[in-house]
């Protein structure tokens, strides 16, 4: 089942543009930073390298901090909370695939695949569920809460 409040109901697609835009933010703060990790590399070597990472990471995060704490987009917290997120993720994960040239292109091609990603849940969510947000979900919402009890009922009873 799905566990909702009843304010957030109707707020699941500027959820799901939260999402989308948090996650192409963070990606293109990746695509950035993994460039300026190649020009340290070119200029002090490899050996200050993990100070540009941690410096990076905490700068990114206290700026998205910052933004989230001080409202500048109301609308759009979580999509601060997304971009730290992935932006978080994807440079650590990918850091390691910087140096060599033929696994660089596979940061590259995971990040494009999170965007073609992205883009599909916003054109799905537009064009195919555009109602799913508001009335169906305040249908859905007592069905599958009776649902989810009953089957509490049945997993109590067994044991």
């Amino acid at each position: 089942g799905v566990a909702m409040s009843e304010r957030t109901v109707g707020l699941v697609f500027q959820k799901g543009i939260n999402r989308v835009v948090g996650t192409v933010a963070g990606c293109l703060a990746v695509v950035l930073s993994l460039y300026f990790l190649d020009l340290v590399h070119w200029a002090g070597g490899q050996s200050c390298e993990v100070y540009v990472i941690v410096l990076l990471v905490t700068v990114v995060s206290g700026v998205v901090y910052h933004g989230k704490s001080q409202k500048w987009f109301p609308n759009y917290d979580y999509a601060f909370f997304v971009t730290a997120m992935t932006y978080d993720y994807l440079l650590l994960t990918s850091y390691k695939y910087h140096n060599n040239d033929e696994d660089a292109y596979l940061t590259l091609y995971r990040i494009l695949a999170i965007c073609v990603a992205a883009v599909v849940v916003v054109l799905v969510t537009v064009f195919v569920f555009p109602d799913y947000a508001g009335d169906y979900l305040l249908q859905a919402l007592p069905e599958r809460t009776l649902k989810t009890a009953r089957c509490v009922e049945q997993t109590i009873d067994h044991w």
